[in-house]
Protein backbone atom coordinates (compact mmCIF):
# COMPACT_ATOMS: atom_id res chain seq x y z
CA UNK A 1 0.00 0.00 0.00
CA UNK A 2 1.43 3.49 -1.10
CA UNK A 3 1.15 6.40 1.05
CA UNK A 4 -2.40 8.47 0.07
CA UNK A 5 0.51 11.83 -0.21
CA UNK A 6 2.52 10.04 -3.32
CA UNK A 7 -0.49 9.51 -5.25
CA UNK A 8 -1.73 12.81 -4.99
CA UNK A 9 1.37 14.27 -6.14
CA UNK A 10 1.89 11.68 -8.42
CA UNK A 11 -1.51 12.79 -10.55
CA UNK A 12 -0.84 16.03 -10.11
CA UNK A 13 2.84 15.79 -12.09
CA UNK A 14 0.83 13.86 -15.00
CA UNK A 15 -1.95 16.26 -15.08
CA UNK A 16 1.10 19.24 -15.37
CA UNK A 17 2.93 16.90 -18.11
CA UNK A 18 -0.33 16.76 -20.46
CA UNK A 19 -1.09 20.29 -20.47
CA UNK A 20 2.56 20.84 -21.39
CA UNK A 21 2.69 18.04 -24.32
CA UNK A 22 -1.28 19.71 -25.25
CA UNK A 23 0.71 23.28 -25.25
CA UNK A 24 3.46 21.89 -27.35
CA UNK A 25 1.16 19.80 -29.99
CA UNK A 26 -2.23 22.21 -30.45
CA UNK A 27 -0.34 24.25 -32.50
CA UNK A 28 0.65 21.63 -35.06
CA UNK A 29 -2.98 20.48 -34.99
CA UNK A 30 -3.96 24.16 -35.91
CA UNK A 31 -1.74 24.67 -38.61
CA UNK A 32 -2.33 20.59 -40.29
CA UNK A 33 -6.36 22.02 -40.03
CA UNK A 34 -5.61 25.17 -41.84
CA UNK A 35 -3.79 23.11 -43.96
CA UNK A 36 -6.56 20.79 -45.35
CA UNK A 37 -9.11 23.69 -45.34
CA UNK A 38 -6.50 25.38 -47.34
CA UNK A 39 -6.54 23.08 -49.97
CA UNK A 40 -10.11 21.98 -50.20
CA UNK A 41 -10.69 25.65 -51.22
CA UNK A 42 -8.18 25.20 -53.80
CA UNK A 43 -8.96 22.04 -55.00
CA UNK A 44 -12.64 23.63 -55.22
CA UNK A 45 -11.82 26.07 -57.19
CA UNK A 46 -9.76 24.63 -59.58
CA UNK A 47 -12.61 22.00 -60.06
CA UNK A 48 -14.96 25.23 -60.73
CA UNK A 49 -12.96 26.96 -63.22
CA UNK A 50 -12.92 23.33 -65.18
CA UNK A 51 -16.16 23.78 -64.66
CA UNK A 52 -16.82 26.79 -65.84
CA UNK A 53 -14.41 26.70 -68.68
CA UNK A 54 -16.22 23.35 -70.16
CA UNK A 55 -19.27 25.08 -70.01
CA UNK A 56 -18.64 28.13 -71.39
CA UNK A 57 -16.82 25.92 -74.27
CA UNK A 58 -19.88 24.16 -74.76
CA UNK A 59 -22.10 26.76 -75.30
CA UNK A 60 -19.84 28.79 -77.15
CA UNK A 61 -19.66 25.74 -79.79
CA UNK A 62 -23.72 25.47 -80.09
CA UNK A 63 -25.29 28.58 -80.07
CA UNK A 64 -23.61 31.69 -81.53
CA UNK A 65 -22.53 34.02 -78.78
CA UNK A 66 -19.85 36.45 -78.50
CA UNK A 67 -16.95 36.52 -76.05
CA UNK A 68 -19.19 38.80 -73.12
CA UNK A 69 -21.69 36.32 -73.38
CA UNK A 70 -19.53 33.51 -72.80
CA UNK A 71 -17.85 35.11 -69.93
CA UNK A 72 -20.81 35.71 -68.36
CA UNK A 73 -21.54 32.11 -68.92
CA UNK A 74 -18.15 30.54 -67.46
CA UNK A 75 -19.18 33.45 -64.02
CA UNK A 76 -22.46 31.99 -63.87
CA UNK A 77 -21.04 28.53 -64.42
CA UNK A 78 -18.66 28.77 -61.33
CA UNK A 79 -19.98 31.13 -58.71
CA UNK A 80 -18.25 30.57 -55.83
CA UNK A 81 -14.82 30.07 -57.21
CA UNK A 82 -14.02 33.54 -56.67
CA UNK A 83 -15.08 34.36 -53.58
CA UNK A 84 -13.20 31.39 -52.43
CA UNK A 85 -10.08 31.66 -54.48
CA UNK A 86 -9.43 35.54 -53.28
CA UNK A 87 -10.72 37.27 -50.21
CA UNK A 88 -13.72 39.58 -50.57
CA UNK A 89 -13.70 39.13 -54.35
CA UNK A 90 -16.44 38.45 -56.62
CA UNK A 91 -16.63 36.95 -60.13
CA UNK A 92 -15.36 39.85 -62.02
CA UNK A 93 -11.48 38.32 -60.68
CA UNK A 94 -12.40 35.14 -63.24
CA UNK A 95 -10.92 35.98 -66.29
CA UNK A 96 -12.36 34.06 -69.38
CA UNK A 97 -10.07 34.08 -72.52
CA UNK A 98 -11.70 32.22 -75.92
CA UNK A 99 -10.60 31.83 -79.42
CA UNK A 100 -11.72 30.15 -82.80
CA UNK A 101 -9.74 28.80 -85.56
CA UNK A 102 -9.11 25.71 -87.57
CA UNK A 103 -5.01 26.21 -86.59
CA UNK A 104 -4.16 25.86 -83.11
CA UNK A 105 -4.62 29.27 -81.74
CA UNK A 106 -3.52 31.07 -77.91
CA UNK A 107 -6.28 32.31 -76.44
CA UNK A 108 -5.05 35.93 -75.22
CA UNK A 109 -8.21 38.14 -75.53
CA UNK A 110 -12.06 37.30 -75.33
CA UNK A 111 -13.38 38.46 -78.87
CA UNK A 112 -16.59 41.18 -79.15
CA UNK A 113 -18.35 39.44 -82.01
CA UNK A 114 -19.22 35.72 -82.38
CA UNK A 115 -16.52 33.09 -81.78
CA UNK A 116 -17.37 29.76 -83.67
CA UNK A 117 -17.75 30.55 -87.38
CA UNK A 118 -20.52 28.64 -89.36
CA UNK A 119 -18.93 29.03 -93.07
CA UNK A 120 -15.25 26.99 -91.61
CA UNK A 121 -15.03 23.61 -91.28
CA UNK A 122 -13.75 21.83 -88.22
CA UNK A 123 -13.17 25.14 -86.57
CA UNK A 124 -11.83 24.64 -82.80
CA UNK A 125 -13.09 26.49 -79.94
CA UNK A 126 -10.53 27.10 -76.92
CA UNK A 127 -11.21 28.79 -74.03
CA UNK A 128 -9.49 29.83 -70.96
CA UNK A 129 -10.87 30.59 -67.68
CA UNK A 130 -8.25 32.20 -64.87
CA UNK A 131 -7.97 33.51 -61.23
CA UNK A 132 -5.48 33.96 -58.79
CA UNK A 133 -5.63 32.22 -55.41
CA UNK A 134 -4.78 33.53 -52.19
CA UNK A 135 -3.67 31.05 -49.04
CA UNK A 136 -4.74 31.40 -45.89
CA UNK A 137 -1.95 29.15 -44.76
CA UNK A 138 0.80 31.78 -43.33
CA UNK A 139 3.55 29.47 -44.30
CA UNK A 140 2.13 29.79 -47.91
CA UNK A 141 0.72 32.94 -47.97
CA UNK A 142 3.89 34.35 -50.04
CA UNK A 143 2.59 32.68 -52.99
CA UNK A 144 -0.83 33.74 -54.92
CA UNK A 145 -0.78 31.09 -57.93
CA UNK A 146 -2.92 31.69 -61.18
CA UNK A 147 -5.47 28.65 -61.24
CA UNK A 148 -6.33 27.38 -64.81
CA UNK A 149 -8.74 25.71 -66.65
CA UNK A 150 -8.64 25.00 -70.54
CA UNK A 151 -11.12 23.58 -73.07
CA UNK A 152 -11.75 22.79 -76.32
CA UNK A 153 -14.52 22.12 -78.39
CA UNK A 154 -16.08 21.27 -82.33
CA UNK A 155 -17.54 23.98 -83.46
CA UNK A 156 -20.98 22.80 -83.90
CA UNK A 157 -23.56 25.67 -85.33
Amino acid sequence: MSPRGFTERSTQRESGAIAVEFALIAPLLLLLIVVIIDFGRYFFVQISLNSASHEAARIGSLIEVSGVEMQTMARATAPGAAGLATRGQTSSNIIVKACASTTVCTPSTLPTGKLCDINIQRDILYVTVQTTFDWLTPILSNTSPTLTAKAAMLCSI
